[in-house]
């Protein structure tokens, strides 16, 4: 089987609770989760990258972050990239991948607070341990005299369902997801 892509519709077709405008208005204002270009006067195309990047920006946005913040953090961090390649890792268990988006605070020696923002794929045990470890250290000092005021929020998105509702959308469709790979039904 041939690795295939698809176009603007058949993409938009994929999340229903999106309108096809307010995808195109979205890429048009470069705010996609991935990049919105295409090659030199070719349609811009779709496969599972995206396909997956559009639904942790859904999520994202579902969890009340911002439209531009999810969307930025999604094409900087590469997740996507990550979790396809934990998906062809042999071992790697999906239902143990999680991406988290954790929010911390600090207070320089001015009284400025300064937030700063993480974004990473996790197993389960590290996503408790970045909590546990953020809620800890509330009041501790580093060497630069700031003073963390600890984890102030953080956003958990189990990746295994991420991918279940993907390839159930694709599968409706008449594609196929396996993994980074988008193939047609025969």
């Amino acid at each position: 089987m041939t690795p295939v892509s698809i176009r603007l519709a058949e993409f938009s077709k994929l999340y229903p609770d999106t309108k096809k405008a307010t995808i195109q208005s979205i890429l048009a204002a470069d705010e996609a989760p991935f990049d919105p270009k295409s090659d030199e006067g070719k349609q811009r195309t779709y496969g599972c990258s995206e396909i997956l990047a559009w639904y942790l920006y859904i999520q994202m946005r579902n969890m009340g972050l911002p439209a531009t913040f999810s969307a930025n953090q999604i094409r900087a961090s590469n997740i996507v990239d990550q979790i396809f390649a934990a998906y062809d890792r042999p071992g790697d268990d999906m239902a143990d991948l999680f991406l988290i988006v954790d929010r911390h605070e600090k207070r320089d020696n001015t009284g400025d607070v300064r937030v700063i923002w993480g974004v990473s794929l996790q197993p389960f045990e590290a996503v408790s341990e970045i909590l546990t470890k953020g809620a800890a250290s509330h009041g501790t000092t580093n060497l630069r005299g700031e003073t963390r005021l600890g984890l102030s929020g953080a956003t958990i998105i189990p990746i295994a369902p991420c991918l279940e509702r993907c390839a159930s959308a694709l599968d409706a469709a008449g594609f196929i997801m396996d993994g980074p790979r988008l193939y047609e039904k025969d």
